[in-house]
């Protein structure tokens, strides 16, 4: 549930696994700022490095991403793996990372979410009703 939605993941980000991925991140990305602050200089980083320090902390999370999936994946059934593949194929995701609002229509109910889920991950779907209201009112008017 962890990797991002484009790798067949939900985006639900666990403190414990990531805290050091983004502590790292975060020293990258500061470290200029830390040298300045230290020598005293009252100018800025330059943006150039800061946007490098930026693009391989981003890698870095890509990758590591990319590992957790192939771990992941080692360890699923060829059915789960299969779905997983399917859930991270382009444009799959866009309803996980889409804000829902609910005056536009695109908003969604407890039970939806977890059928949605279901489907994503080919997981079972569990209390379906045995009479469907349908059936119920096809067979009414038949006796009728």
């Amino acid at each position: 549930m962890s990797l991002p939605p484009r790798h067949g993941g939900l985006g639900i980000v666990n403190p414990c696994t990531e805290a050091c991925l983004e502590y790292l991140s975060s020293i990258k990305v500061t470290s200029s700022l830390v040298e300045k602050i230290i020598s005293q200089t009252h100018e800025l980083p330059k943006v150039d490095n800061v946007k490098s320090a930026k693009q391989e902390a981003r890698n870095d999370r890509q990758n590591a991403a990319k590992d957790k999936l192939r771990k992941v994946k080692d360890t699923l059934p060829k059915t789960s793996s299969r779905a997983l593949d399917l859930a991270a194929e382009k444009e799959v995701s866009t309803w996980l990372v889409v804000i829902l609002l609910q005056e536009m229509g695109f908003s969604i109910n407890k039970r939806e979410f977890r059928d949605a889920l279901r489907l994503r991950y080919n997981w079972p779907f569990s209390n379906i009703p045995s009479k469907f209201a349908c059936v119920v009112k096809s067979t009414l008017l038949n006796t009728q």
